[in-house]
């Protein structure tokens, strides 16, 4: 009886630590898709920085170096960086993975495609 009890209890320990490590994964999942989207934005906002100096440039008003330096400078992300909106929306994505157990991504693609799939098949037999 005691063994019966130590092996179902093992299984459960075993199936809450596989849990715990598939949130853990699907946090540093969503950190690194918004730490991404963010330094992409940036990296957008760096260059029109850089485009924006060439112009003053050329009309005699930037430095060379100022130009080079914006474009030797590499943009990074770190948690700090991230503002209260980047946060949350960690939290959503998190939220979200943990819901449906696949990314964010193939979530909110499966529901559009199938209720379309559903609505076509509804209205092609007549049933709403």
């Amino acid at each position: 009886m005691k063994i019966k009890e130590t092996t179902n209890l093992k299984a459960l320990c075993q199936m809450i630590l596989d849990q715990r490590s598939d949130i853990e994964q699907f946090f540093l999942e969503s950190l690194e898709q918004v730490k991404e989207e963010k330094r992409r934005k940036l990296e957008t906002q760096k260059q029109e920085q850089i485009q924006q100096e060439q112009k003053n440039y050329s009309m005699g008003m930037a430095q060379a170096d100022s130009i080079s330096q914006l474009a030797s400078q590499k943009v990074t992300v770190e948690l700090q960086d991230l503002d209260w909106e980047d946060r949350e929306r960690i939290l959503r994505l998190l939220f979200s993975k943990m819901n449906t157990g696949q990314s964010a991504t193939d979530w909110r693609e499966k529901p559009g495609s199938s209720a379309r799939e559903e609505g076509s098949s509804h209205m092609a037999t007549g049933v709403n």
